[in-house]
């Protein structure tokens, strides 16, 4: 999606993107000094895929729900479809519980990386045949 469509693109769909939304799309964002090496990479591999096939992704981006209350920060948001990719080293029901609640208007996925590969990931997602 070119620049100039996706505000446009994100209001027509209720999708409120911080002011600094430029600065996370189509890159790669290290979280914080926190983030694994295996954690960076699942997910440079995983937006590499989408922005490969023309896709428009967003990597750590503070998403604002409409009530202001939350400020999510989503591992992945995949624009053109509507979807929030989350990558955990370590997924409990509750954190995925959180996950559902802070997104609830995107649809979402939760992996846990140390149960799934990449490959499995992009299957789960729709992207099988990825290399």
């Amino acid at each position: 999606m070119k620049d100039s469509e996706i505000f446009p693109f994100c209001h027509k769909k209720g999708i409120r993107l911080p002011n600094g939304w430029r600065h996370c799309c189509n890159a790669v964002r290290f979280h914080n000094r926190e983030e694994t090496e295996r954690h960076f990479s699942y997910k440079s591999k995983i937006a590499f895929e989408l922005m490969k096939r023309g896709q428009t992704v967003f990597t750590e981006i503070e998403l604002v729900n409409w009530n202001g209350s939350e400020r999510p920060v989503a591992d992945i948001f995949w624009l053109d479809e509507n979807i929030i990719v989350e990558l955990e080293s370590q997924e409990t029901a509750e954190k995925t519980a959180l996950k559902m609640k802070q997104y609830g208007n995107y649809g979402l996925f939760v992996f846990d990386i140390s149960k799934f590969s990449v490959e499995e990931i992009l299957a789960k997602i729709g992207l099988s045949g990825a290399k």
